[in-house]
């Protein structure tokens, strides 16, 4: 009985071992860098060297010296990726949601693919910021962070004093910015340059379909039957309940985006017909003063 029980606890303890050796397994690589590029590895107090291909794993510090960058697969296809910029310390956080934390400079966000139910997002000082499948450029300091967005759509919320993040979460779209001050609601809309926004789409390049590693096969899941699904769902109350729960907070999300989306629009009318009118008045401004300058005359 003894040998037994010995036995039990070994594997347990083995299966344990194996387990966590696996989720610090989830190693992330560096695709490429430039300049002077160092990393704390988790549980270290001295920088070593970063190169390319090596191994990030959680809590990894990454700083970058002046004109340096790096680039950082964010998963095994290399189809989601950061880019480090020059003079910049990003903290690899990887478990739960918030995955990337800035804390100072700039970094640029890419991604193609996200698995179905889970979100991307970047903590800094100021701010949280995320979205499922989008390309984001995000600038911060102590005081301050910047969330432009050059496509898709990202949503940001502002930080409290405790740390913890705001409830309202306000989007930003391709071709705008929004900016969050320090334990304060993030800024208005505003519209970025088509020179800045060409910059910023240049500066990250999307790796090709033929550049990608071919995914490997999943297994197929064997199909429930809507009535057995059904059934399952009658005799488990806690099952109809979440169900019940997830079905409401799917149509509060959409309303909230719907208004959102309203006010954006509203804004940027209002936005345009401003610049229309300077135009328009520069225009009369210019038109009055060559009819002077000619009834003047020599």
């Amino acid at each position: 009985m003894k040998r037994v029980l010995v036995g039990l606890v070994s594997f347990m303890v083995i299966a344990g071992m194996c387990a966590m050796s696996q989720a610090a397994g989830e190693d992330i690589d560096v695709i490429s860098l430039a300049g002077d590029v160092r990393v704390i590895p988790r549980g270290e107090k001295q920088s070593v060297p970063c190169r390319p291909g090596m191994k990030l794993g959680e809590g990894a510090r990454i700083m970058t010296g002046d004109e340096s960058y790096a680039e950082i697969a964010l998963d095994t296809s290399g189809m989601n990726m950061m880019k480090v910029k020059a003079n910049t310390t990003v903290v690899l956080v990887l478990e739960g949601e918030d995955k990337i934390h800035l804390v100072d400079g700039e970094i640029y966000t890419v991604l193609d693919k996200i698995e179905p139910g889970e979100t991307f997002r970047v903590r800094t000082p100021c701010a949280t910021c995320g979205a499922r499948g989008t390309g984001w450029r995000t600038v911060t300091t102590e005081e301050e962070s910047e969330v432009s967005v050059f496509d898709g759509r990202v949503f940001v919320r502002g930080v409290r004093k405790d740390g913890t993040a705001m409830e309202r979460q306000y989007w930003v779209r391709d071709g705008y910015e929004r900016k969050v001050k320090r334990f304060e609601k993030p800024s208005r809309l505003s519209r970025i340059s088509a020179r800045r926004l060409d910059a910023m789409r240049r500066e990250v390049r999307r790796r090709s379909a033929e550049q990608r590693p071919a995914k490997p096969e999943k297994k197929a899941k064997p199909e429930v039957s809507a009535e057995k699904s059904e059934r399952s769902l009658r005799s488990d109350p806690g099952k109809r309940m979440i169900r019940r729960q997830e079905r409401i907070e799917r149509r509060i999300e959409k309303k909230e985006d719907v208004r959102e989306q309203r006010r954006e629009s509203i804004m940027i009318r209002k936005d345009d017909s401003k610049v229309e009118s300077n135009i328009d008045d520069r225009r009369t401004i210019q038109s009055t003063d060559s009819s002077d300058s000619r009834s003047i005359g020599p």
